[in-house]
């Protein structure tokens, strides 16, 4: 059985790392399914910029580092670059939809990397038609 392919939103990172987030615990256990190779990640490079400017330079060494390296190393995590086609799409989208374009190009990401959903707690994002769809973490993991 090949695992389903999905592309995970800054958001629910930010939701893992924080207990007091909403979303916290359906976070945690989603990106423990992927660690377990449940699900194949995909990872935007829109996602690490937003992650890493999160993090000050004292948490880097401690906290940042082991976390890209996880990513890096991890057969179940692709990191994906925006390429030309990404951008090019992104654009359609946030013309279509007027979504940021962080958002649109994570989205776009997803459409062009085969993902069978984004994985986000973004309202905005949720209630977004596209090609993909997009589910938070606790209805994907109750499929």
């Amino acid at each position: 059985m090949t695992a389903a392919r999905l592309l995970i939103d800054t958001n629910v990172f930010l939701a893992a790392r924080a207990p007091a987030e909403p979303g916290h615990a359906a976070s945690r256990r989603l990106l423990d399914a992927v660690d377990d190779g449940r699900f194949e990640a995909l990872v935007s490079v829109v996602t690490l910029a937003e992650l890493r400017a999160g993090f000050p330079a004292a948490q880097l060494p401690a906290l940042w580092t082991p976390f890209l390296s996880h990513l890096r190393a991890s057969p179940s995590y692709s990191i994906e670059p925006v390429v030309e086609a990404i951008a090019l799409l992104a654009g359609e989208l946030r013309e279509a939809t007027h979504l940021a374009l962080p958002d649109a190009l994570i989205l776009a990401t997803a459409q062009l990397r085969g993902a069978e959903c984004v994985v986000t707690q973004d309202r905005e994002r949720l209630g977004t038609k596209s090609a993909v769809a997009s589910k938070p973490p606790g209805e994907l993991l109750e499929e």
